[in-house]
């Protein structure tokens, strides 16, 4: 577990997220309590290319918000995406993407 993070919903339940590495492959893993044991959330999360440490918070209306980067690099470009999802019914919702990429350029001998 690399650095989780923990939030509290509109009725106090905890969520947590953090980034996750097996095998090489990075991605987003989450559980929230249910009053008697952990469960996880990962419906709808990034199952790789994750990097940085996520981010959760509630919005205005005490939904789990989470905010992680996402690579999407290809062997001629260089591209990211922040992924923004809110929980909604047990299922992470809503990947808004803020994407910046660039073309990959020989270096000079």
């Amino acid at each position: 577990m690399d650095r989780p993070a923990l939030t509290l919903d509109a009725d106090a339940t905890p969520d947590v997220v953090w980034r996750r590495l097996a095998s090489s492959v990075s991605s987003l893993q989450a559980v929230r309590y249910t009053g008697s044991q952990w469960g996880p959330v990962n419906d709808g999360l990034p199952t790789s290319g994750v990097f940085g440490t996520p981010r959760i918070t509630s919005d205005a209306s005490g939904r789990s918000v989470v905010v992680i980067a996402v690579d999407r690099s290809t062997s001629s470009s260089f591209a990211c995406d922040l992924n923004v999802m809110r929980l909604e019914n047990g299922t992470w919702q809503g990947r808004n993407r803020c994407t910046r990429s660039r073309s990959r350029q020989a270096v000079p001998a």
